[in-house]
């Protein structure tokens, strides 16, 4: 308010002592000659009104650091003349910051002689702490109590900040356990193993709890502090410093769980190192989670994902989580090698992608389910799906065999099913494939047969935990496949099922047994064989005395044929196994009991008959004779709805019209049924 007067005061000072006088805002006065360093005003004078400086050099020492001509109280008399000292009382007036007043508090307001020492102090409610004094929107003082001379009407403000101190050393602040309302001398509030500090519900029992193969990414970030290690963690899992996370996957634990107890060494906010006790639990993966696996996927047109003839991925998953197989898929195999996704309460799964030269990748997402079954799909990458369905092998020779009733040797017949219309279409395959399989106390099942159009099968599978089998076969060449489920009641021991079998179309040099391909359903029925049971059924299913059985021969092309092939045999007892009787041929016409000379080989241990019939015909286009032998294959299947079926493979007779013509080594090649039907009495 005195600047006017201050600026001529100035003025005069510079003609008098010769000097150079500049005037900064806010009082800043340069007397350069004269000062050899700057000089707060308030040591010449210790009720100046500012806190600024006379700033310049000192040519001459011999002033010792004074005006020359002018000791202190000359100085502090020239001020006094120019009001710019106070004199009488001074007041100090002690608040707590706007904004903060609900933080804390301070001391009462004071009257004083000028540069009278006086004394402030603040007070900070809990879970806060003092931080400093402000006077004006400067810094005044960090000194709680701050005492100083009052040498001016002053304001001074208490400013507080949260209380970041970590008392119980749970990396949880005093301020923030506050709020929480967590105790600030318990590092566990809720006593669920893991600190408040790290606790996103402190005051919730929550156990940690992981599980096997669990993909880890747990945050660690302390409110007050940094962990700089954590020792005792589970197998699998690691402590990242620079993310402060837990990763990792669990890979082992002793039993159905196990504790563990791992220690975090802790930075503290204030440099110290303390430790914190933690306290987590790792789960076992469910039994239904480990072992050998197989799926099998459906058929889909797409290329990509089996070009229509399905697949079957079959795997094993060790207690680790760890897993590895392969892929048969469109024609060519795939290993894997991964981890089970998996999380407490959630059904572990196999995500994984099958890397596959030349083609676009795969993704498999498949869920092993607590009944030990498997369910779920495989995808590409425009998202087209196909889904897969198996189970968990559950067997165990010891621990958990193989029922009676699932057990054994079992042979089955697979036919055409009528009402979706294979039977009688020369485009499909006619007559009976069969299978003959083998369970294993292991709970493998080996599946050894033939189609109808004689492509042999030969799968190791596995047995479901209901007594359930499914299978996937690459035939042609990979060029077809043999897909489907069927079960083995474990009562009757008897076996029903349904399958899918194709063939593609055969290019470039197609062969002779249905080249333009064809797709056929397929019933499975059979049950258990033994040679004892092929006894039993002679006098009861069958006639005691030989011919007891029709060998009837259909489809195939057999309507072009001069000779009809069936013929009565007997099946009768032998002195160790029932033997299969078969009439030799007489040639004559009218009487002969075996035309075709159709001869059969059973083998009575196996239920496994093969065998070949000639036709004689006259050539349509030369009329020569035509000797045709035709092979026929099938299995005996007591106590199922055909006692025994199978296929035959008949070349068919040339065609000279035929575009392009055929002879009896290019004609097609058709199949038909070869079925044993018991006689009437």
């Amino acid at each position: 308010e005195n600047e006017a007067a201050n600026r001529r005061y100035l003025a005069q000072a510079k003609r008098s002592l010769g000097g150079s006088v500049e005037t900064v805002e806010g009082w800043g006065i340069n007397l350069s000659r004269f000062f050899a360093t700057t000089q707060p005003l308030r040591e010449l004078a210790g009720n100046f009104k500012t806190n600024q400086s006379i700033k310049g050099s000192l040519p001459d020492p011999k002033f010792d650091r004074l005006l020359p001509r002018a000791n202190r109280e000359q100085l502090e008399t020239a001020l006094r003349d120019n009001d710019l000292l106070y004199e009488g009382d001074l007041s100090l007036s002690v608040v707590v910051a706007s904004g903060q007043e609900s933080l804390g508090t301070a001391g009462a307001d004071t009257t004083v002689p000028a540069t009278t020492e006086v004394t402030a102090t603040a007070t900070a409610n809990a879970g806060y702490v003092f931080s400093l004094w402000e006077n004006d929107g400067r810094l005044a003082s960090t000194a709680n109590p701050y005492t100083f001379p009052l040498v001016a009407e002053t304001v001074l403000e208490a400013n507080f900040v949260p209380d970041r101190s970590d008392e119980d050393q749970d990396g949880l602040d005093l301020f923030s356990e506050l709020e929480a309302g967590t105790f600030i001398d318990n590092p566990d509030s809720d006593g669920d193993g893991w600190p408040d500090g790290l606790d996103p519900n402190p005051l919730v029992p929550e156990p940690v709890r992981f599980i096997i193969s669990q993909n880890l990414s747990v945050p660690m970030m302390l409110q007050s502090g940094s962990i700089l290690g954590v020792s005792g963690l589970p197998p699998g899992v690691r402590f990242d410093r620079s993310t402060q996370t837990l990763i990792g996957r669990p890979t082992s634990v002793r039993g159905e769980s196990q504790t563990f107890q791992p220690r975090a060494v802790v930075r503290g906010e204030n440099g110290q190192r303390f430790r914190l006790d933690l306290e987590l639990e790792v789960e076992a993966l469910p039994e239904s989670a480990v072992g050998n696996f197989t799926v099998v996927f459906d058929p889909d047109p797409v290329e990509e994902l089996g070009n229509g003839l399905g697949g079957q991925f079959d795997f094993r998953v060790a207690p680790s989580g760890r897993y590895s197989g392969r892929l048969m898929f469109a024609g060519r195999t795939y290993p894997v090698r991964g981890a089970l996704d998996t999380s407490i309460g959630g059904a572990p799964k196999v995500l994984t992608e099958f890397v596959r030269r030349g083609l676009p990748n795969v993704f498999a997402d498949l869920e092993l389910k607590d009944d030990n079954t498997v369910f779920g799909g495989i995808r590409n990458e425009a998202s087209d799906y196909v889904i897969g369905q198996g189970w968990r092998l559950i067997w165990n020779r010891r621990s958990n065999p193989v029922p009676s009733g699932l057990m054994g040797y079992f042979t089955a017949l697979l036919q055409p099913n009528a009402v979706a219309g294979g039977v009688g279409d020369p485009a499909v395959p006619q007559g009976f494939g069969y299978t003959a399989l083998g369970t294993l106390p292991t709970g493998r099942v080996n599946w050894r047969g033939r189609q109808a159009d004689g492509a042999r099968v030969t799968r190791s599978l596995i047995l479901g935990p209901e007594g359930e089998l499914i299978i996937w076969a690459a035939l042609y060449r990979n060029g077809g496949s043999l897909l489907g489920m069927a079960a083995i009641d474990d009562t009757t021991s008897q076996i029903v099922g349904d399958l899918d079998w194709q063939k593609m179309p055969e290019s470039p040099r197609p062969g002779r047994n249905y080249p333009d391909g064809f797709v056929s359903q397929l019933d499975m029925e059979g049950g258990p064989y033994s040679p004892a049971l092929v006894s039993d059924s002679i006098g009861t299913d069958l006639l005691p005395d030989d011919p007891n059985l029709l060998v009837d021969y259909e489809s195939g092309g057999l309507d072009e044929a001069e000779i009809d092939p069936d013929v009565e045999v007997g099946l009768i007892e032998g002195r160790r196994n029932p033997l299969l009787k078969v009439p030799r041929s007489n040639g004559d016409p009218l009487s002969d009991p075996n035309p075709a000379k159709v001869s059969i080989r059973l083998s009575v241990g196996s239920g496994i008959f093969s065998g070949t019939m000639l036709l004689q015909d006259n050539d349509p286009g030369s009329g020569k004779m035509i000797r045709r032998r035709v092979p026929c294959f099938g299995a005996v299947t007591p106590g199922a709805g055909t006692f025994a079926g199978g296929a035959f493979l008949l070349p068919q007779l040339p065609d000279s019209e035929a575009v392009p013509p055929t002879t009896l080594s290019t004609s097609p090649v058709l199949s038909g049924s070869v079925e044993w039907v018991p006689l009437e009495p």
